[in-house]
């Protein structure tokens, strides 16, 4: 009863309609994961939301996926037990950070996320004309939420880095390549803890 009540509840709740189809399944599953009874009110503790996270990850589930069950446990505690056990505002935030970078590298888009913007911890968008190193740069400042003037910054340096070696392409140029150029820098009268500091954040 305790799920069949979950379900019901939802219907009522107001909440997308996506969540009240998929949130009694993502219960289902940590169910079945643990072993309970889907009629009797189930244990909500860290350790087994954890686990149950973890077997979806190990099975292969995107982040995004394991997000939403994990919103889905967090909902029950709040529509059936009345109650917060558990804080969830952690796994929330690991999970929602794992979610942006699968979706840079696979270059997926989640359902309910195509209104992200640049400064909400995504790329927005990126200058295709500006070189690999430096959109890969960008994409990753923005992630992470650095400021824009920060990310300007840094960007000049790489474009420097870019012209100084002649390549765009910068995954082979290593330390003593970086020595070079800082070097360079040093004897033209640059600054060279600017210079120093960019070394530090390069992608």
């Amino acid at each position: 009863m305790s799920v069949s009540r979950f379900k019901r509840r939802l219907q009522r709740s107001g909440i997308r309609k996506a969540d009240v189809e998929w949130f009694p399944r993502w219960l289902d599953g940590y169910c079945r994961h643990h072993r309970l009874d889907p009629d009797r009110q189930l244990e909500i503790s860290q350790d087994r939301v954890v686990s149950f996270l973890q077997s979806l990850r190990d099975n292969r589930f995107p982040a995004w996926q394991r997000l939403q069950a994990a919103r889905a446990i967090e909902a029950y505690q709040l529509q059936v037990l009345g109650k917060q056990v558990l804080d969830f505002a952690f796994i929330r935030g690991k999970l929602e950070e794992i979610a942006r970078w699968e979706q840079l590298e696979l270059g997926t888009q989640p359902e309910g996320q195509s209104t992200l913007v640049l400064g909400e911890g995504n790329p927005g968008r990126i200058d295709p004309a500006e070189p690999d190193a430096v959109r890969r740069f960008r994409e990753r400042m923005r992630v992470i939420r650095h400021p824009k003037s920060t990310e300007d910054t840094y960007v000049g340096w790489i474009k420097r880095l870019v012209r100084h070696a002649d390549d765009e392409y910068l995954e082979n140029y290593g330390e003593s390549e970086i020595a070079e150029f800082l070097t360079e820098l040093a004897m033209t009268g640059e600054v060279f803890a600017a210079a120093n500091r960019f070394r530090s954040c390069a992608p």
